[in-house]
């Protein structure tokens, strides 16, 4: 299956996608990438937050360009921060 980037309407069926693992990696990279730049899943459930956080550190997407925060308040920085 091949995600393509969609408005924010359709987002919630991309998660389910991403849950039911039917994306292959760089489909994963793709809408994770996607999520950080919007911001929002941050506040998501605690999974979301960690993929995308992993997928910064391992190098496959990068942070957005306005800072963020969690769910617990905690501050995601902007790519212009680190």
């Amino acid at each position: 299956m091949t995600v393509t980037v969609r408005a924010s309407a359709s987002f919630s069926l991309d998660l389910i996608s991403l849950e039911t693992d039917d994306l292959v990696p760089q489909d994963v990279a793709k809408l994770l990438q996607r999520a950080i730049t919007d911001g929002n899943p941050w506040e998501m459930q605690g999974s979301y937050g960690r993929s995308m956080m992993e997928a910064v550190e391992r190098g496959e997407c990068m942070l957005g360009e306005q800072p963020a925060s969690n769910a617990y308040g905690g501050r995601i920085p902007a790519r212009s921060d680190i």
